[in-house]
């Protein structure tokens, strides 16, 4: 078999020999030079070194080689290039309409909202000349997001829907609004959803709550996560049937009200950070590994799951590369806190702080990113906690 992996990942994280025999198959990795320069020496594969992503380009290359059998990208930028490869070739895997419903918040949202599943409420901005407030059903808290955003960049916040208007009307000039949402704001703590869908039902799944959330941290403050009860399958079910794809590594955001879970957004691939790694400290499973051997296999690879689950909480804390607080005083006291028993993993690099709106989520980028690990989900949050109020409040921009 000829299987043509996207490749814009650490090699390290997705581990793709370990789901896949190199010397059984054929393996290609397209992708760009600092990419292919990761793969393990020594490992029997063809490189093909991209400059830009170019459909005509790969699909000529894929034509002078007779055709592949699977084209997988484990990058979620990249979700929506190769199914379009894909499509071209009548080859399995998530369709263009598939990954469109994951990439566009609209269309999500709108499927969403359709199953009967309950979401905040939403405008596109393409939709009007100028949006009121007469045009809306909420006045309080409102977010404005890009249709296809991630990593909550490009979201501005509002007190209330009326100075969100003002500032679409201030800013029209500047920014082009047709790709945006407007959406209302919801209290209540947030959680993400990681697992395996497949024909389906979820294979494995793991539910975790946030300790300041991302658009927090993509406005520069820490965030951790922690590993909860899961008591949210026929909710994430539900969720995943109404978005489609039949073999999907899901990460799935929602808000918990008093009304229960309010869903804000999914994606078609594994949870960035150390999520991976978390959940198979927690699970034994390797999400990137089972993926990829399924959809090789064209069946279920049960071979790469796991039923003996730790008894341990898992979960991290991450500081943004535009953290507000100044860290350089702040060094000796952090780093203790990453010789205590509850860390598993401690990354530690304060030059990485930068004046910058860069915002990421991978641990060799950061200023710091821990692992950690406790008894039970209240033993962790006390510990972030604790950690996190360590921090004065000091802006150093």
């Amino acid at each position: 078999m000829k299987i043509l992996f996207l490749h814009q990942n650490p090699y390290h994280k997705v581990q793709y020999d370990q789901a896949v025999d190199h010397q059984k198959h054929h393996v290609i990795y397209c992708g760009q030079k600092k990419f292919l320069d990761q793969i393990p020496s020594g490992l029997a594969c063809e490189k093909w070194l991209v400059e830009e992503w170019n459909q005509a380009n790969l699909i000529s290359k894929i034509q002078a080689i007779g055709g592949v059998d699977r084209i997988i990208t484990r990058q979620e930028r990249l979700l929506q290039f190769a199914a379009d490869v894909r499509a071209f070739f009548h080859l399995p895997g998530l369709t263009p309409e598939e990954a469109l419903a994951y990439r566009n918040k609209a269309i999500m949202k709108q499927r969403i909202l359709e199953a009967g599943i309950r979401a905040p409420q939403a405008i596109s901005l393409a939709q009007l000349e100028m949006p009121t407030s007469a045009n809306l059903a909420w006045k309080g808290k409102t977010v404005l997001k890009p249709k296809d955003g991630a990593s909550s960049v490009g979201i501005y916040q509002f007190d209330d829907l009326l100075s969100a208007l003002k500032f679409i009307q201030t800013q029209k000039n500047n920014i082009n609004f047709n790709n945006y949402l407007l959406e209302e704001f919801l209290e209540g703590p947030v959680f993400h959803l990681d697992g395996f869908f497949y024909n389906g039902e979820i294979i494995t799944m793991l539910a975790n709550r946030y300790i300041n959330t991302c658009l927090e941290y993509a406005q520069g403050q820490p965030i951790g996560t922690i590993q909860v009860e899961n008591h949210y399958e026929a909710f994430a079910k539900k969720c995943l049937k109404a978005l489609g794809g039949d073999c999907i590594t899901f990460h799935l955001e929602f808000i918990l009200t008093a009304d229960g879970p309010v869903f804000l957004e999914c994606a078609a691939r594994a949870g960035g950070s150390e999520i991976i790694e978390t959940f198979r400290l927690k699970t034994g499973i390797h999400l990137h590994q089972l993926d990829i051997a399924t959809q090789i296999a064209g069946t279920l690879a049960k071979e790469k799951l796991s039923f003996h689950e730790s008894s341990h909480t898992y979960g991290q804390v991450l500081f943004p590369l535009n953290i507000t607080h100044d860290l350089l005083p702040l060094q000796e006291n952090i780093a203790r806190f990453g010789k205590m028993k509850e860390v598993l993993h401690w990354h530690q690099n304060f030059s990485k702080q930068i004046k910058s709106d860069k915002v990421s989520y991978q641990t060799d980028d950061l200023p710091l990113a821990g692992i950690l690990r406790a008894t039970s989900p209240q033993e962790l949050e006390e510990w972030i906690n604790h950690f996190f109020q360590t921090l004065p409040n000091k802006n150093p921009h």
